[in-house]
This record gives C-alpha cells, structure tokens and sequence, in this order.
C-alpha cells in the first residue's frame, strides 16, 4: 500500500472515529457488551473474549448491538475476503469501535492506539 492510500485510510478511520464519538453513545457509560476482533478471528460465535475473538466484518454484521464496543487487535483489516472492490466495512449506530490493542487487555485505557496500529483497508484485490 502506498504512502497517500495509507494516509487516506488513517483520515477514514478518524473520520469514523469522531463519528462513532459525535453521534454514538457520547457521555454514556455503556451497558452493552465488549466484543473483540482480530485479524483472521472467528467467523461464528459471540466474540466475548480475546481468545474467541473474530473478524471485524463478522462482528460488525452478525453479533454487534447499539451499546456493544469493540475492541480491535492491531492489524490490517480488509471488508470482504473476495476481490470485489464494492464491498466495505458499515459502521453501525451506538457500537463503539477502538483498536489500538495487543490482544491482552482488560481495561479500555490500557490500549496504546500509537503502538498497536488498527488499520482498516480498503486496499482489495490489488495491492496500492
């Protein structure tokens, strides 16, 4: 991946980022559930733990609920495993998403954002 898609992916994620902060459960402690992803997670079950963690896509589309966080491992992550470039990652409303982890946490400020960089990329199909 180039430098210019990288730096449009960081913009992406902040983006979605100060969305999730603007329109999602802002000031609210939550009462939902923490769900964890990380590359090449699970792609069934209820991802209640760094050892049952799951892809983000699955996550996203099968298990989170308004309320629900999820914790993302540090990696790369890609919509679809297929080629086709249409496909992409949809946010949900009230799911708090943060990467930024090692996979070993058990407290939200223990994650290091800088150090465990979270990308999710829409670099499908061919590289750059």
């Amino acid at each position: 991946m180039n430098k210019r898609s990288q730096e449009f992916l960081r913009v992406v994620f902040s983006l979605a980022f100060v969305a999730t902060l603007l329109f999602g459960n802002v000031g609210q402690v939550y009462a939902g559930t923490v769900r964890y992803a990380r590359p090449g997670g699970a792609t069934s079950g209820s991802c209640l733990s760094w050892a049952q963690a799951c892809e983000l896509r699955y996550v996203l589309a099968s298990v989170a609920v308004p309320g629900d966080q999820i914790w993302v491992k540090k990696g790369t992550y890609l919509p679809t495993d297929t080629t086709d470039r249409t496909q992409s990652f949809v946010l949900k409303v009230g799911v708090a998403i943060y990467g930024g982890f090692s996979g070993s946490e058990t407290l939200l400020k223990q994650r290091h954002w800088q150090t465990n960089v979270t990308i999710l990329s829409g670099d499908i199909g061919i590289q750059g």
